[in-house]
C-alpha cells in the first residue's frame, strides 16, 4: 500500500506557505526592530511583549491551514522542562497548547464524505444516533459521541477529508526547503523525513487499532488505568469506533484536579509510574502522550484518580537491547557510576554521551566535573548554562544516526515530563518511578512486537492486514486498492503473548537501593541549593563532594541535623 503521503503537490503546497512566510517576516522584523539598541531589563521587556504578539499570530496560521501545522504547534506547546523556558518562551507554549484539542471542527456534511467512501452510507445510517457536534477536534481527526444500533454509546474518531492531500503537498514544500536551508550548518532533511514517517502512521487508523490493542494487554494488570476498547466492524483506515469513556478532565492544573477532588500529588505518580513502566519494562511508548490525550476520571469501583489514555496513532516500540540499554543509564546516573554512564551513553550518542542523561533529567549531572551553575540549572529543572545550541544540534544528529527510535522515545518523555510539571509533580518522585521500572526492565526478558517505528516495519504491517482482511473474506482491503476502505467483518488479531509482572526479592531490594540514591542527590543538591553563595566562592568543594560516596553522604546529612537538634533542645 502507498504512503498516505506520496506524491504531494509542490503548487498546492507552495500557496498554503506563502501566507506562512509572510507572516513569519513580519514577526521576524517585529523582533530585530523592537530590540535593536535595547538592553537589560529593557530588553527583556521587549522580548517578552514580543512574544506576547507573535504567539496569537503562530497560532492563527496553524488553525487557518490544520494538519501539519497543527502538529506541529501541538509539538511546540509540549518542549517543556529540561531547558525550561530557554527552549520555547512560556507565550508560545501557552498560547498554542489550545491547538492539544481545541482546532477548529469541520461541519457533519463535510466529514461525511469519509463514511461514504469507506462505509458506503453516512455516518447516520451507519450508526443509530450521531451527534453532528463534535466533542473534540484535534489536528488530525474530530471526535464525534454516536451509538449502535444495539444501544452501545460509542466515540467516533473521523479524519478530515483531503487531509492527505494537503499534507502531502506541504511535505513535498518542507522536504525541498530542508534539503536546502541548514540551520547552524546542521543538515536535517532527516528530520523532515522521519516526521513524515510518523505522520503516515498516525494517518492509519487500523494501524493505531492495533496499538491500542496492544497497550491495552501490557497494562490490564493496572485497575487504575483504562484504554477504551476499539469496535473493528465500525472502524476503517479514517474512522475509528472505540467505547465512550465518559466524565473525564484534564490533568491540569492542579485546582481542577483539587476541585473534582483528585490529589495532585497521586495524581502525578499514577502518570510517571504509568509510562515509566511501559517504556522501560515492556518498550512500548506512547509516542503522542500531550494533554489532549491523557484524561483522569474518578475510578466507577475503586474511587480515587484513573487514568484515562487515548490517541494511539503513534506508538514506538523500543526493541529489547535499546530497552535494556536505557534502563542501564538511568540505574547507573543514579548510582553515579561514572564509567558505567559513559559506556551506556555512549551507545545512544556517541562522543556527545555527556549530554544524553541530561536529556533524560537535569538531575543526572553528576557523572561529570560540576559547576555552582550546573547544580543551580538541575535544582530548576534546566540543562547546564554551557550546553549549546550546537551541542544540541550535533546530539540529536547523533542520535538518529545510531539507527534507533530514541529521537521518538525523548520526544515522548519530554512530553510527560511537561504533563508532570504542569502539576508541580516533583522531579525526585518521577525518578523514583524510573528507578523502580529502569531496575524491572533489566530484569524483564521481553519485547513487543506490533506498532512500527520506521517506514519498512509499517509497509511489513500493511502487507499483513491486507493477507489477515482477504482471509476473512474483506473485499475492500486490498493492495490495490486506494480508497482505504477496511471496515467489515474482519479485525485484527489481539495480542496473546505474556506479560511479566512479578520479581524476585532480590530485584525489590535492589529498586529500593536505587530509589534510595534518588533521595540522596535530592538532598545532596538541596544542600547545594541552599548554600550556594559559598559553593560558588568555594566551587572545588563541590567536586569533592561529587567524588564521596553519596551513601556516606546521605548518612551525613541525615544524621548531622539530628545530631545538632539533640544538642541545642
Amino acid at each position: 500500500m502507498a504512503s498516505p503521503l506520496a506524491g504531494g503537490d509542490m503548487g498546492v503546497g507552495m500557496m498554503r506557505a506563502m501566507p506562512v512566510m509572510a507572516a513569519f517576516t513580519a514577526i521576524k522584523k517585529d523582533y530585530l526592530d523592537s530590540l535593536e539598541g535595547k538592553e537589560g531589563e529593557e530588553w527583556e521587556k521587549a522580548l517578552h511583549e514580543c512574544h506576547e504578539r507573535a504567539a496569537p499570530k503562530a497560532l492563527e496560521i496553524a488553525k487557518a491551514n490544520g494538519g501539519i501545522y497543527n502538529k506541529a504547534a501541538q509539538f511546540v506547546s509540549s518542549l517543556q522542562g529540561g531547558a525550561g523556558d530557554h527552549s520555547v518562551p512560556k507565550e508560545f507554549t501557552s498560547v498554542l497548547s489550545e491547538l492539544t484539542d481545541h482546532v477548529p471542527p469541520k461541519p457533519l456534511e463535510v466529514i461525511d464524505e469519509v463514511f461514504k467512501e469507506d462505509f458506503g452510507k453516512s455516518a447516520t445510517d451507519l450508526f443509530k444516533e450521531f451527534n453532528p457536534e463534535p466533542i473534540a477536534a484535534a489536528s488530525l481527526a474530530q471526535v464525534h459521541i454516536g451509538m449502535l444500533h444495539d444501544g452501545t454509546r460509542v466515540a467516533v474518531k473521523v479524519q478530515y477529508p483531503k487531509l492527505r492531500e494537503n499534507m502531502a503537498a506541504d511535505f513535498s514544500v518542507m522536504e525541498t526547503m530542508a534539503s536546502q536551508i541548514k540551520p547552524a550548518g546542521f543538515d536535517l532533511s532527516w528530520l523532515v523525513a522521519d516526521f513524515k514517517v510518523s505522520l503516515a502512521m498516525e494517518l492509519d487508523f487500523i494501524s493505531e487499532g492495533k496499538n491500542t490493542n496492544t497497550l491495552r494487554h501490557v497494562l490490564k494488570h493496572r485497575d487504575r488505568v483504562v484504554i477504551p476498547k476499539v469496535l473493528w466492524e465500525f472502524s476503517s483506515r479514517r474512522v475509528l469506533t472505540m467505547e465512550l469513556i465518559t466524565d473525564m478532565i484534564k490533568c491540569h492544573p492542579p485546582q481542577l484536579l483539587k476541585d473534582n477532588g483528585f490529589n495532585p500529588y497521586e495524581v502525578g505518580k499514577l502518570i510517571a509510574s504509568t509510562f515509566a513502566e511501559i517504556t522501560l519494562k515492556y518498550g512500548v511508548v506512547h509516542g503522542d502522550p500531550h494533554a489532549g490525550n491523557v484524561y483522569l476520571r474518578k475510578h466507577p469501583t475503586l474511587g480515587g484518580p484513573q487514568l484515562v489514555l487515548l490517541d494511539h496513532g503513534l506508538h514506538h516500540c523500543v526493541d529489547k537491547k535499546t530497552r535494556h540499554k536505557l534502563c542501564d543509564v538511568i540505574v547507573s546516573c543514579l548510582k553515579r557510576d561514572k564509567p558505567r554512564i559513559k559506556k551506556t551513553s555512549e551507545y545512544f550518542a556517541g562522543p556527545l554521551y555527556r549530554y544524553f542523561p541530561l536529556i533524560l533529567s537535569p538531575w543526572f549531572i553528576f557523572g561529570a566535573s560540576l559547576t555552582a551553575e550546573d547544580v543551580h540549572a538541575a535544582i530548576h529543572r534546566k540543562l547546564p548554562p554551557d550546553v549549546t545550541l550546537e551541542d544540541v544540534g550535533n546530539f540529536l544528529v547523533g542520535l538518529h544516526d545510531h539507527g534507533t527510535n530514541m529521537l521518538g522515545v525523548l520526544h515522548a518523555m519530554g512530553y510527560t515530563r511537561g504533563m508532570l510539571n504542569e502539576i508541580d509533580f516533583p522531579e525526585r518522585h518521577r525518578l523514583l518511578a524510573w528507578a523502580e521500572f529502569a531496575v524491572e526492565g533489566l530484569d524483564t526478558d521481553f519485547e513487543v512486537q506490533g506498532a512500527p517505528s520506521t517506514a519498512a516495519q509499517k509497509a511489513e504491517m500493511d502487507k499483513q492486514l491486507v493477507q489477515q482482511a482477504q482471509t476473512a473474506g474483506n473485499k475492500n482491503t486490498d493492495e490495490n486498492n486506494e480508497s482505504d476502505k477496511a471496515g467489515g467483518s474482519w479485525k485484527p488479531a489481539y495480542p496473546t503473548f505474556d506479560v511479566p509482572t512479578q520479581h524476585s526479592l532480590a530485584v525489590k531490594w535492589h529498586v529500593k537501593c536505587v530509589q534510595a540514591q534518588v533521595y540522596i542527590i535530592w538532598m545532596v543538591l538541596a544542600t547545594f541549593e541552599r548554600f550556594l553563595p559559598l559553593v560558588k566562592r568555594f566551587p572545588s568543594l563541590i567536586n569533592v563532594v561529587n567524588k564521596l560516596n553519596f551513601f556516606v553522604l546521605g548518612i551525613v546529612l541525615f544524621v548531622f541535623p539530628v545530631v545538632l537538634a539533640f544538642l541545642m533542645f
